[in-house]
């Protein structure tokens, strides 16, 4: 079984600043990338279900297959991820999971209570997504104000649906291949 390390950040910037970068600046320029919607979910402490949705996930190790996905660091997902060997299940969200997305980004206990999921021992697996993914925590990693924590893949459970991304603080379908002909 992996082992979740925590990692301190990798400089101290106690005595540094970024009054130059404008914060804002900053979030618009980033709104310009792209992104998969993606979820992620598993048990808390207590056995009852918690998830975020997340843009900063992506493949980070074909051996052993690996994926990272960014969470803040207040995130109570993140907090039900911070064991070793705790297992998760990261979703890429499909057309038709925009009420999902949304849901799932925001604060709150009754995230769940609208959505179509399963349990699963990996956590509450959510229908319909385009792409599931079984994991479990290898290492985590502090960087500014967020954590990255790195999952070891078991399993991809593949589906027909198209993904959606996030660009520019929208929703969007990945269109059909023959539609970009």
């Amino acid at each position: 079984m992996p082992s979740a390390t925590a990692v301190a950040s990798p400089r101290n910037r106690e005595n540094e600043t970024s009054a130059s970068l404008d914060a804002q600046q900053f979030k618009s320029a980033l709104a310009e990338f792209p992104a998969a919607v993606t979820a992620v979910t598993c048990w808390n402490d207590l056995g009852e279900p918690t998830g975020a949705t997340l843009s900063a996930v992506c493949s980070l190790s074909l051996d052993p297959p690996l994926m990272l996905a960014c969470f803040d660091r207040s995130s109570s997902t993140l907090k039900a991820l911070s064991q070793e060997g705790k297992r998760l299940l990261i979703h890429l969200l499909a057309q038709g999971q925009e009420a999902a997305a949304v849901k799932l980004s925001g604060k709150g206990n009754d995230k769940f209570s609208e959505l179509n999921w399963a349990p699963t021992e990996f956590g509450p697996r959510l229908e319909g997504a385009c792409r599931t993914f079984e994991c479990e925590v290898d290492a985590l990693l502090t960087a500014g104000d967020h954590v990255i924590v790195a999952a070891l893949v078991h399993k991809i459970e593949e589906t027909v649906h198209q993904p959606l991304l996030y660009h520019r603080r929208e929703l969007y379908a990945v269109p059909a291949k023959n539609a970009l002909r």
